[in-house]
């Protein structure tokens, strides 16, 4: 299984998901999901993907402060 790493952030109306060669920026998380997804699909045809997302604490929205940043991490597992 091949792991990608990626930084996530939000801008007040935007997720933002970037690494190393590609940068996403979707308004949902469920968007991102799928951007992510045909991204590996076009990049890598098939294959097993763990793709870990840190939350950029930098970039942390104020209506969020009540939450660790942490929290917003993600994990996700795609089988192509």
């Amino acid at each position: 299984m091949k792991t990608l790493h990626y930084d996530l952030s939000y801008d007040q109306s935007h997720w933002i998901c970037k690494g190393d060669d590609v940068q996403f920026r979707v308004a949902d998380l469920n968007d991102l999901d799928m951007e992510l997804r045909n991204y590996l699909v076009k990049k890598y045809q098939k294959g097993n993907f763990k793709i870990k997302m840190y939350f950029d604490f930098e970039h942390f929205p104020l209506w969020l402060r009540q939450y660790m940043a942490h929290y917003f991490n993600r994990e996700l597992i795609y089988q192509l």
